[in-house]
């Protein structure tokens, strides 16, 4: 079952249960939505939902620094809307404490890669939503290969085998 939260501009949140109650789940933060929603997948949707389906997750839910949808993230604005960006934080929140409520814990696979450093409002987004996860004790994980710049790799083209380890910032 799929859950998503957009408007016309913006994915808020994009949730993906492989049971019908799942008891694992896994937040997982990118850069900026693409073009997957309730109805359609993307590659990239569909390498993170194989992935956590191999680490043994039954559930994503897929946030991102910026909700912004561009397929191509050269399409970012360069400054971002303080309303949508607002409203992205308060759905991690909630997503984040009912994760919590329901499991205990919370595991948070970090997959932005180097996109976080083209637009300015990206690593302060990222600083934000890292604090407000881990004062909810947040497992912060990645995949073992950083990128060059240090950051967590992004999931595409990565096998369905690969292991997420922890991630320090």
């Amino acid at each position: 079952m799929r859950k998503c939260v957009k408007d016309k501009a913006n994915r808020y949140l994009l949730a993906e249960s492989f049971v019908d109650n799942p008891a694992n789940p896994l937040m997982v933060i990118g850069a900026n939505p693409s073009i997957a929603d309730a109805e359609k997948t993307d590659l990239t949707f569909g390498s993170i939902c194989r992935i956590a389906r191999g680490n043994g997750y039954d559930q994503v839910i897929v946030v991102n620094l910026t909700p912004f949808i561009a397929a191509n993230p050269q399409n970012l604005p360069y400054k971002q809307d303080v309303s949508s960006a607002s409203r992205n934080h308060k759905i991690i929140e909630e997503a984040a404490n009912h994760i919590v409520n329901m499991v205990g814990c919370l595991d948070v696979w970090c997959a932005w890669g180097n996109l976080v450093e083209t637009r300015t409002y990206l690593p302060l987004n990222r600083t934000s939503i890292i604090k407000l996860l881990i004062n909810r004790q947040a497992n912060l994980l990645s995949l073992p290969n950083l990128t060059k710049n240090g950051n967590p790799a992004h999931p595409l083209y990565h096998k369905h085998n690969s292991r997420l380890v922890p991630y320090q910032i």
